[in-house]
């Protein structure tokens, strides 16, 4: 009889463990569904006011004058107009929201890491303006979780040694610099059969 009971008592506990795990599952995932619903509305509003044109115009700017090897804020930047650089700095936090979007998927299981490769290149970081926007203003605000700010700032680093090696060798060419420093593993070879 007491074994029965027993029994009966294990069950009912595994059962309300399983309940348990369920609902913290359930909860996690709508925590992680309303963090990005609210993520893509923010997205959406910031990119409907970004200046497009004001953005390209920028863009350009950067590439005719290498102003992205320069380690300076963006109001330092004498090259860009006002509207260039508020759409420039648009532009890079909708991509820091982005990134963090993807980074809290990653974070409650809901994406694979295959889905979230983009977040350990970060390509937003690639210039140096937008590291030391992160690294003097942006990370030290605490609107961002930890975790998240220690992932960003791994990725400057690793961009930081980018550029270092690209100021060593002139010669290098930038993307084979970036595969190596972050470690990318060269693509399958296909075998024709």
């Amino acid at each position: 009889m007491a074994t029965i009971e027993t029994a009966v008592l294990a069950l009912i506990a595994v059962a309300l463990v399983y309940a348990a795990m369920q609902l913290h599952f359930i909860r996690r995932n709508l925590e992680a569904k309303a963090f990005q619903e609210k993520s893509h509305q923010r997205i959406g509003i910031w990119t409907a006011q970004l200046e497009k044109e004001a953005l390209h115009s920028a863009q350009d700017k950067f590439f005719e004058h290498e102003l992205y090897k320069r380690d300076v804020l963006f109001p330092e930047i004498d090259e860009l107009t006002l509207r260039e650089r508020r759409a420039i700095m648009s532009a890079y936090n909708i991509e820091i929201l982005y990134f963090q979007n993807l980074f809290y998927q990653r974070q409650q299981g809901t994406i694979s890491s295959e889905q979230s490769k983009p977040l350990h290149y970060m390509r937003c970081m690639m210039d140096a303006p937008q590291r030391r926007y992160w690294k003097t203003f942006m990370r030290q605000n605490n609107h961002y979780p930890a975790d998240y700010v220690a992932h960003v700032d791994s990725v400057v680093k690793k961009y930081d040694q980018v550029e270092e090696v690209m100021d060593l060798d002139q010669n290098a060419e930038f993307e084979a610099v970036v595969l190596k420093i972050f470690d990318v593993p060269p693509p399958p070879t296909w075998v024709i059969r």
